[in-house]
């Protein structure tokens, strides 16, 4: 089993860096699953819901948060919508937007909770 965990994506140039190179990454080291923390992709250190489809689209499996997740009132329904793949902090309170864990399916067919 491969996983693939990248730390704070930085800034949208973060985001377009990681995004030019991670299929290469996952292909060349056969990586299962890849999870990223997505809290500062925006350019005010909060998380970015465009920024998080980029890092979906070019093979994020999931996206994490941390203490500046809810800083914007606008990714709240954005963590609602994605909560399967898209994940806050779990520390917080039960009825914060989205869920605080996730299970997903790895390529290799393992379930993994994140």
């Amino acid at each position: 089993m491969n996983i693939l965990a990248l730390g704070d994506i930085q800034f949208p140039s973060g985001t377009k860096y990681v995004c030019q190179h991670l299929s290469k990454i996952i292909r060349e080291h056969n990586i299962d699953l890849t999870v990223i923390n997505g809290e500062n992709t925006s350019d005010y250190s909060t998380l970015d819901t465009n920024a998080c489809e980029d890092l979906f689209s070019c093979g994020a499996d999931v996206i994490t948060g941390g203490n500046h997740t809810l800083q914007r009132a606008e990714v709240y329904e954005y963590l609602d919508n994605k909560s399967d793949k898209c994940i806050r902090p779990v520390n917080l309170p039960y009825l914060a937007p989205g869920k605080g864990y996730t299970v997903q399916k790895a390529k290799n067919g393992m379930r993994i909770l994140v």
